[in-house]
């Protein structure tokens, strides 16, 4: 499929009919059916029988575009410089939320140290910071271009939007009230560069300049941008103009021009605009010598310089209507006519009436409605915040989202839900999500983003959680607690979970991990994932799983297997949800401690562990035949008397109670473990084995009774 961007149509290559041909496909039987990846947002499209046997009838045989599966992605994968301005920006997303969304004691935190309105311009400041940051690696060395994802003029688009809304709705408490000319003058200088330095550099080089028709076009543009210096170096050319008024003229303006009040110089806004309306003053003999001029030498047969110089000494007085000619002469759009107006006709203007200006001056000069960026600029300075997001989607989903975040937290919308329970802030923070999921290597930040939405977003980081696919890395046997033995992908998961307040998602994916390492026959590490999914009967299936092992593969194999089980398992307390399961981790460490130390010849210690599991009700009922099995084999493997009187009496009525309710229709509660140690794998051969066990039983309980003492000791023993 082409890789159409998101406002784009696409078209499926091979093609799977014809332009046009739309209806002869339907009419075949057939439709195109599409399913979504559950792990990014790619789709995959293929095309499918209607399911009408009448429809598809003699229509032909299959073509390979009926089986052919077209996979198409709604966006393109964040990746190069994109990926890198991903992860930067959200380096800022963060303390926002802590800002905005925190319990107060964390608010309190941050605002202990600065004011509400100076944290959220430092905030917003650190975006324009990024965006800088990334306008200027992309403008980066020559060849570095065939790598980027997104041309350099993309990311300037997005420095100059966030820098302009920081400006104009995130100014910070000491500029909230100030004049906005310079400051707006300043924004326009540094994003939308003009007049253009080569074309000044090309002008400075010629001896007469002057004589050039971009001469006067370019001082006047360097005037009404403040360019105060390169103002200075053109008039200084003048000075071999031949004509002396021009001469006198020009240093004259020059002068002036150097003069000028500063606002971000000026101590209180009062100063400033005394300042400025004493400096207008003093045009007054700019004009007088103006007036004195003779008409035959107000043209010095290249342009009408007295004409040029009469306009640029009405904008500098601050007469709306020159500038008004004069902006339109130069094809000044909207933008530039706010902020010149601001600066030259009424530096006093503020924030609150620059909403007014703006939309007069639309009227004159329309923004570029095909442009979105343009109108997204357009609906900043009209404080029409719901259309400057839906324009700034069109231009990036990543400005719309970090506009909409910053514009709620600094009030500038309100945060109504809607029908679908979301905010305005919150649907374009989705939409943003939804287009990092392209990448799946960016779930990390996309949850994050999701889990500032609400109980909706919360849900949707739960889903993309879910399907975070990891591996858990199998080691050596060990019996390490909880965190040794989880993989770093797993434990990155459960962090993210637990610092998101996802809890019962941490559970599920800790119950996926228990389930792939016991298929691996890693029953120590499932049991610990079990335990920390909560999931106790899955827990109590990876231990019935080990003590298969038992039967399948040996005593060796499975006191390996039960030796990996944490003994961090053993200090959980029970309760009424996990007693049952915890006391079959309880039987299956016993029972493995039972045949290790039968193994390693210790028939004591192995005959106390079989009389503990019995005593303390610890083994289950459908293994009390194995372990009377088990100690019948125990008292024929050495010649020590490893059980007393009492304690062979105990084996023989636990070994009455199994025989009988075997022969009462119970044979399917005590039987079946039995059955697969003996030969015929069948209910009489496990009970011909019990016969066997009470034979011995009887026997060493006769020769307990004759040895008289009760304990044990080392006779002896013959069967």
């Amino acid at each position: 499929m082409n890789n159409a961007s998101r406002h784009d149509q696409a078209a499926l290559l091979p093609p799977l009919f014809k332009l046009g041909q739309a209806d002869g496909f339907f009419s075949s039987g057939r439709t195109m059916s599409v399913d979504f990846s559950p792990r990014d947002n790619s789709m995959a499209l293929y095309a499918t029988p209607t399911g009408d046997p009448q429809s598809s009838r003699g229509k032909g045989s299959v073509t390979a575009s009926d089986t052919s599966i077209y996979i198409a992605r709604a966006d393109r994968p964040p990746a190069h410089e994109r990926r890198l301005f991903i992860v930067e920006t959200f380096r800022a997303f963060g303390p926002v939320q802590d800002l905005t969304s925190s319990p107060p004691e964390v608010a309190e935190k941050i605002l202990a140290e600065v004011e509400p309105a100076e944290a959220l311009k430092k905030l917003a400041i650190d975006y324009v910071n990024f965006c800088a940051e990334c306008t200027a690696y992309s403008y980066g060395p020559k060849g570095r271009e065939g790598l980027l994802q997104y041309p350099a003029d993309h990311y300037e688009s997005l420095y100059a939007t966030m820098d302009l809304f920081q400006l104009l709705y995130l100014p910070g408490a000491n500029w909230q009230d100030v004049p906005i000319g310079e400051p707006l003058l300043e924004w326009l200088n540094k994003h939308y560069i003009d007049p253009s330095p080569i074309g000044g550099d090309h002008l400075c080089n010629l001896e007469r300049p002057w004589e050039d028709d971009e001469y006067w076009p370019y001082l006047t543009r360097a005037v009404l941008r403040g360019l105060t210096e390169t103002c200075t170096i053109f008039l200084d050319r003048l000075q071999s103009h031949p004509l002396f008024a021009l001469r006198e003229l020009a240093a004259l303006l020059s002068r002036l021009l150097n003069e000028r009040p500063r606002m971000l110089k000026s101590a209180t806004d009062k100063e400033f605009i005394i300042n400025t309306r004493r400096w207008k003053h003093r045009f007054q003999e700019l004009r007088i010598k103006l007036g004195r001029v003779a008409e035959q030498d107000r043209d010095d047969g290249f342009d009408n310089w007295w004409e040029r110089l009469n306009e640029i000494t009405g904008v500098l007085e601050g007469r709306q209507q020159v500038m008004k000619r004069v902006c339109s002469n130069l094809g000044l759009d909207w933008k530039e006519r706010v902020i010149l107006y601001c600066i030259h006709v009424n530096p006093r203007l503020h924030r609150d009436t620059l909403q007014t200006l703006t939309a007069q001056i639309l009227e004159e000069a329309p923004c570029n409605a095909s442009d979105p960026l343009d109108v997204v600029l357009s609906s900043l300075f009209l404080v029409e915040t719901t259309e400057a997001l839906s324009a700034a989607a069109r231009v990036d989903i990543w400005l719309a989202a970090h506009l909409a975040d910053l514009m709620e937290a600094g009030q500038a919308i309100r945060p109504e839900r809607d029908d679908s329970g979301l905010t305005l802030r919150e649907h374009y923070l989705i939409a943003y999500a939804e287009y990092l999921r392209a990448n799946p290597e960016l779930w990390r930040i996309t949850v994050k983003y999701l889990c500032a939405c609400g109980e909706v977003g919360k849900r949707m980081a739960d889903e993309v959680l879910l399907r975070v696919p990891f591996k858990v890395e199998v080691h050596e046997p060990t019996n390490e607690d909880d965190e040794s033995v989880q993989s770093p992908l797993l434990r990155e998961l459960n962090k993210t979970c637990f610092e998101l307040g996802r809890e019962e998602t941490r559970r599920m994916i800790c119950k996926v991990a228990a389930q792939q390492v016991m298929q691996q026959r890693q029953y120590g590490m499932a049991a610990t994932y079990s335990v920390l999914a909560e999931d106790w009967e899955g827990l109590g299936r990876n231990i019935d799983c080990m003590l298969m092992e038992y039967f399948e593969r040996g005593p060796e194999e499975y006191v390996r297997l039960a030796k990996q089980i944490a003994p961090s398992l053993l200090k959980i307390e029970p309760d009424a949800t996990n007693a049952i399961f915890l006391r079959r981790v309880h039987f299956a460490l016993w029972y493995a401690d039972f045949h290790d130390q039968r193994m390693k010849g210790d028939l004591a210690g192995a005959a106390s562990d079989l009389l503990h599991m019995f005593r303390r009700d610890i083994a289950p009922i459908s293994w009390w035949a194995v372990l009377l099995s088990d100690a019948a084999e125990l008292l024929q493997s050495g010649t020590t008397m490893t059980f007393q009187t009492n304690e062979a009496s105990l084996l023989l009525r636990i070994l009455s109670e199994v025989t009988n309710r075997s022969e009462q229709d119970a044979a399917d509660d005590y039987l079946p473990l039995l059955a697969k140690t003996t030969q015929g794998g069948d209910y009489p051969s496990a009970l011909q084995r019990l016969q066997i066990v009470r034979l011995i039983l009887h026997k060493y309980y006769a020769k307990c009774s004759l040895a008289g003492t009760g304990k044990r000791t080392a006779v002896p023993m013959m069967y």
